[in-house]
């Protein structure tokens, strides 16, 4: 029912407004997507949000998903496949950064969407951490070895790594302004050498105008430069546009 609402975003976020326990995230997704859209998936994981990006662009639209963990890049495959027949999708066993390079990744008890390519100790809580060598490369060396020439939306999950991934996309965020959805955890990003300020003054210097943040109501977006010297702890989504 969901992939059928979805072709037309609109209506289906009519629909999924009157719900009590709606997603914010969908509800966010299907108001920034539109028919047609190229889409970015940074930290696919296991396909959820990429499926649901395809059903929204429809056939003439592209979801370029990236995943680097071996064991989850097969789960987003089988995924995808059993998804749609709808060959408006390409998948990459990589990870997004700053630089192309290979290091380790490593995941708490076993848990695909926690994998991150820091440490994150007290966060995790973990029993057992294991390791995994993976593949990292540069959005903007993708874009052009593969001829893609816009971009709409991206979105960016990727457990403290979010402002490596950005540093490696820039030439493709300053060309086309694609809107960005990026999930801000501040404990992450401070194992991860960086910090929300940095976050702020990174999307400012690439010209995004607008810079909101949401929590549990996707209606209100809020203002995000209020977070930025905030010393609680943040766990957020940021949404960014011109």
């Amino acid at each position: 029912m969901e992939k059928l609402l979805l072709k037309s975003p609109r209506f289906y976020r009519f629909l999924i407004g009157f719900r009590k326990n709606t997603n914010a995230d969908k509800f966010v997704f299907s108001h920034y997507i539109k028919r047609g859209d190229t889409v970015i998936d940074c930290g696919a994981n296991i396909g959820y949000y990429t499926n649901f990006f395809r059903a929204i662009v429809g056939e003439k639209g592209c979801v370029h998903a990236f995943e680097p963990v071996p064991s989850t890049f097969e789960c987003l495959t089988k995924n995808a496949l059993e998804y749609s027949n709808c060959n408006n999708y390409r998948l990459n066993k990589a990870g997004l950064y700053k630089k192309e390079s290979k290091r380790n990744i490593y995941i708490p008890d076993s848990i695909s969407g926690h994998a991150s390519l820091y440490k994150h100790k007290d966060a995790w809580n973990a029993q057992k951490i294991d390791g995994r060598e993976i593949k990292l490369i540069q959005l903007d060396d993708y874009v052009e070895k593969n001829g893609i020439n816009k971009i709409d939306f991206m979105k960016i999950d990727v457990e403290g790594s979010e402002i490596d991934a950005i540093h490696g996309s820039t030439l493709t965020l300053q060309k086309n302004k694609p809107k960005l959805h990026i999930e801000v955890n501040s404990e992450l990003l401070k194992n991860s050498q960086h910090s929300v300020q940095e976050l702020w003054e990174l999307l400012k210097g690439l010209d995004y105008k607008k810079i909101y943040y949401y929590d549990k109501d996707p209606k209100l977006l809020l203002d995000f430069e209020k977070l930025k010297n905030n010393e609680d702890l943040i766990n957020t989504n940021v949404i960014a546009f011109n």
